[in-house]
């Protein structure tokens, strides 16, 4: 099961129409071009970007993912990581695993 954070980032396509591409993602609804972030599954990685066609595999729902960035497209998915770093160095001056885990953690769910 996916589990979306409370405070999730969203490109302005997605803006538009959030319930839309969250139940997508649920439903596993192959969008050639939504694309998701989630908080890594190992300790090593900061963050990962999954295409939605991915999850038609059980092996992901299975993993217990969190949601933290849903993109309509590649270019989307890519701001919105660039906007994450941004935002977890603005608040720690500093960008690796554990700091983008506790940046999301402490906010709001």
């Amino acid at each position: 099961m996916f589990h979306f954070h409370g405070k999730i980032y969203m490109d302005e396509k997605v803006k538009e129409k959030p319930g839309k591409y969250r139940k997508m993602v649920e439903r596993r609804r192959g969008l050639r071009r939504c694309f998701v972030i989630t908080l890594p599954v190992n300790s090593e990685n900061s963050l990962e970007m999954y295409s939605s066609r991915e999850f038609w595999f059980q092996h992901y729902r299975k993993m217990g993912l969190e949601i933290v960035g849903l993109a309509a497209d590649r270019n989307g998915a890519e701001s919105l990581l660039c906007q994450i770093a941004l935002d977890v160095y603005r608040t720690y001056q500093v960008v690796d695993a554990s700091h983008v885990k506790s940046y999301f953690l402490g906010k709001g769910e």
